[in-house]
């Protein structure tokens, strides 16, 4: 698996291409004991693919053997331990990111102009305005994933993002900050993007800016 690292606000993020089928990376897992009855509840290889390597990277992380567990909410949280967590993953790439005392939210996805189609749903009449670009999908990449993150951060009850979550203008570099207003709770939120030509990655703490 290879492996890319980075730090924002006192986290830790993993980025991990993988190519080994499921038995490679069980054998990668070294706790999966831990996992085996979960794990053998999956049916889909792909997302055996997908949890096996979401663990490796979190030990990889944390640099012990931890377990992940899933709240009502299914929230990823750590069993026993206080730092917090996030995961995601496309395809053959999984994100996670930790933090030791702030809750976090990561989502990456690999490059698509399928957001061009279903726009409309996630953003309002003025988000569309100004980051529908018809020959360039990043913009609504980015808006796609920051309202993904805010979901996971805050929950439920942003699940209408076009109402719940409003997009402030940014500008588009290989990275930078995006600013979103969770309108019902009054709070703007700091979120960070990378993206380059195979993914948009865009990441959270939970440290938010009052009105």
């Amino acid at each position: 698996m290879k492996i890319e690292s980075i730090t924002y606000r006192g986290g830790t993020i993993l980025i991990g291409q993988f190519d080994e089928d499921a038995e490679a990376l069980k054998s990668m897992l070294t706790n999966f004991k831990a996992y085996e009855a979960e794990f053998e509840q999956l049916s889909i290889t792909k997302r055996k693919q997908e949890y096996l390597a979401a663990r490796i990277l979190l030990n990889k992380v944390f640099g012990r053997e931890i377990i992940v567990c899933y709240d009502e909410n299914n929230k990823p949280y750590l069993q026993g331990a206080p730092e917090q967590i996030s995961i995601s993953h496309s395809k053959n790439y999984v994100a996670v990111m930790a933090h030791p005392t702030h809750a976090v939210g990561i989502d990456l996805e690999l490059r698509t102009d399928r957001v061009k189609r279903v726009y409309k749903r996630f953003l309002n009449p003025a988000e569309q305005q100004y980051l529908y670009d018809e020959k360039d999908s990043s913009y609504l990449e980015i808006a796609w994933s920051a309202k993904e993150v805010l979901y996971k951060l805050i929950g439920k009850e942003v699940f209408d993002f076009s109402k719940e979550l409003e997009i402030f203008p940014f500008r588009l570099n290989d990275s930078g900050e995006v600013h979103v207003l969770h309108v019902s709770g009054s709070r703007i939120y700091r979120l960070h993007y990378f993206q380059n030509k195979t993914y948009t990655l865009v990441v959270g703490v939970d440290k938010k800016i009052k009105l």
